[in-house]
């Protein structure tokens, strides 16, 4: 007998909003969002690299937008990325989830109404480390796409922390 499985990958964005001042949370939210082909080629790649003890380091960012429409797997970026929410944060792995976490502080990223974000990867060490290269999310590859429904005002009256996870099962 042959038995095939099955394997995923679940993507699920969770924000909270938060008050500034209080740090009281004023919103949570879960979104499952869109793993795209070029996320799910970079995970595949990463397996690849793992093995690799002379390959140099990758990095990532976390990419807040202003459009709209509905993400899809062949999804290359935002549809209207705002440079200046580039951020990048923590990774943890633990069994078979990796998280991603940013947190965008007070003075961070204010003036915009977010409606959608990604996360880039595979951003390599040469491009991170070059001062001359802004943003650094054009040099990687976008691999979840989300919709954020209620969108997001971003003021200097709250902190945002956003956790993306993605589960493989």
């Amino acid at each position: 007998m042959f038995v095939r499985e099955q394997s995923r990958i679940k993507a699920m964005w969770k924000i909270q909003v938060r008050d500034a001042k209080t740090g009281k949370l004023v919103r949570e939210q879960k979104i499952e969002n869109v793993v795209t082909d070029g996320g799910k080629n970079f995970i595949a790649s990463t397996y690849k690299r793992g093995h690799q003890a002379s390959e140099s380091a990758i990095y990532w960012v976390l990419v807040l937008g202003t459009g709209s429409g509905s993400p899809s797997s062949s999804d290359t970026g935002l549809w209207s990325p705002v440079d200046a929410s580039e951020k990048t944060g923590t990774l943890s792995v633990s069994g078979n989830i990796a998280q991603y976490y940013v947190r965008y502080l007070p003075e961070d990223a204010n003036g915009y109404t977010y409606t959608e974000g990604g996360i880039y990867d595979n951003i390599s060490e040469g491009v991170w480390e070059d001062p001359d290269v802004s943003p650094k999310y054009t040099h990687g590859t976008l691999i979840n796409h989300v919709l954020i429904d209620p969108e997001i005002e971003k003021t200097s009256d709250i902190l945002v922390d956003i956790y993306i996870q993605l589960q493989f099962s």
